[in-house]
């Protein structure tokens, strides 16, 4: 039998004691700006904090002390391009054609830095992409979507990475989450300087493979297994730039009212050496899963000015919501209609521990990535030469028609999550307690049928509809 571990046994639950002011309220104090920083198949149980036997992470804890953790916070996909995707526009990656790793953005779809740049928030991203292109002057590199100033990899990097800035190759030495902190940093001076407000995503490389460390982070694991301590000193550079992040954020004298939020893209793919059930926290799946593991991801928050430090909120949600959220925290109108996210400002300045009734929907299409090779694609721009791994994959315009919805899907509405498995020619419904039984490991359906016949019909509506959009994106209607 699984054990479930307690995501966070170390925090403590704090009651917000005050009910007025701008701590509580759901309208806090402008915000000054935001920092967006994103693992690359994190876990839910790879902190310290969670209780993993070989990953230390002192800075996500004292960041955790200080501000919010979300313990029921879903990547929208098991795998990468697709949640970024998410983020970036509030939306379930199936509405958006961004299936499966690889696979670009649509330039029609709205995103999070295009909203905010128009309300005069200046937007930089640092880090993967891995949504489209890091040419300059083309609709799916980061320019254009929406950011001003970038310092991408089309993919994974690790050590000494060449980054596309602002479509120009420049190579780098270092350890690669520090390489793209430190140009985050220089960012946060320039605009803290300016007195601007400011968005700036960092998204980190690791620990996706491959594993790489400089050797004073290997030998400061030696009390891993040998095998894992590449991967254990690449979690460790991530949480050292996160406490980098927020010693300048401290010394700027912009932390109070910077919304600064770490989460991960989707579960862990830890190496054989570590048990799967420590980087998940127990709970089922991994990364590629619609298990709990494959989608629970940390969420930490610090908003200093507008959120009560020390508090937990199991609410669920997911990277969906980070749009209307930062777009509300930055005083930006977000899109009325279309989104699968809300905003979370009632839970993140403590008005709220739970969020009015919806479900969540997730959805793997049976469609191939694109592998893609950063420091090849990179290599080949450097020689101003095409690469063929930059190809953008094809996918069949009838692949979501009206009669079919192939793919596995999810639904979690509460406490419940219902599984729609496809099964010789028809679906199988699992559904599972997750507040009861948060290792997904005893089967509802046949005890709960009525329940089970409800979630799956709300599962299939918004199939659905994620399935309309996505044919407007296929039929070149959007």
């Amino acid at each position: 039998m699984r054990r479930v571990r307690n995501l966070c046994p170390l925090l403590l639950l704090v009651a917000c004691a005050s009910t007025s002011g701008d701590v509580a309220s759901s309208k806090p104090r402008p915000c000054r700006g935001v920092v967006l920083l994103l693992a690359d198949d994190l876990g839910a149980g790879e902190l310290s904090s969670a209780g993993h036997p070989h990953i230390a992470t002192p800075h996500l804890d004292a960041l955790a002390r200080d501000g919010l953790t979300l313990t029921r916070f879903n990547a929208a996909a098991p795998v990468c391009s697709p949640t970024r995707a998410s983020v970036l526009t509030g939306r379930h990656p199936v509405r958006t054609t961004t299936f499966a790793w690889g696979h670009d953005l649509p330039p029609a779809e709205t995103t999070l830095p295009e909203l905010l740049t128009a309300r005069g928030v200046r937007t930089a991203h640092f880090g993967k992409w891995h949504l489209g292109s890091v040419r300059a002057g083309l609709p799916t590199s980061p320019g254009g979507q929406g950011y001003a100033t970038w310092a991408a990899a089309p993919n994974f990097f690790d050590l000494d990475p060449d980054l596309s800035v602002n479509g120009r190759v420049v190579s780098h030495e270092g350890e690669g989450s520090e390489v793209i902190t430190a140009r985050a940093l220089s960012f946060l001076r320039e605009v803290a300087d300016a007195d601007t407000p400011f968005f700036v995503t960092i998204w980190f490389g690791s620990p996706h493979n491959p594993h790489e460390a400089l050797p004073e982070d290997l030998a400061a694991q030696a009390a891993a297994p040998e095998s894992a301590r590449a991967y254990c000193a690449e979690i460790a550079a991530v949480d050292r730039c996160v406490g980098r992040v927020r010693a300048e954020l401290e010394t700027l004298g912009v932390a109070d009212e910077t919304l600064l939020w770490f989460t991960s893209d989707n579960g862990p793919r830890p190496p054989k050496a570590l048990a799967r059930t420590d980087s998940t926290a127990g709970l089922r799946g991994i990364k590629g899963t619609l298990w709990e593991g494959g989608l629970r991801v940390p969420s930490i928050l610090r908003w200093p000015a507008a959120s009560p430090p020390g508090r937990t909120v199991d609410a669920p949600c997911g990277t969906i919501d980070l749009l209307p959220t930062i777009a509300a925290a930055l005083d930006a109108p977000a899109p009325t209609e279309g989104l699968d996210g809300t905003s979370l400002l009632p839970l993140l300045c403590g008005d709220a521990n739970e969020l009015p009734p919806r479900g969540l929907g997730f959805w793997t299409v049976p469609v191939r990535g694109r592998p893609q090779h950063g420091d090849r694609i990179l290599a080949a721009m450097a020689r101003g030469e095409a690469h063929p791994e930059e190809t953008p994959p094809s996918v069949d315009a009838e692949l979501l028609s009206r009669e079919s919805l192939p793919g596995r899907a999810a639904w979690i509405r509460g406490r419940y999550k219902l599984h729609s498995i496809p099964a010789e020619g028809t679906r199988r419904l699992e559904l599972y307690d997750l507040a009861a039984d948060p290792g997904e490991e005893e089967d509802l359906a046949d005890a709960e049928p009525e329940l089970a016949s409800e979630l799956a019909a709300e599962l299939e509506a918004w199939r659905r509809s994620a399935a309309a959009d996505a044919r407007a994106h296929l039929g070149g209607r959007r």
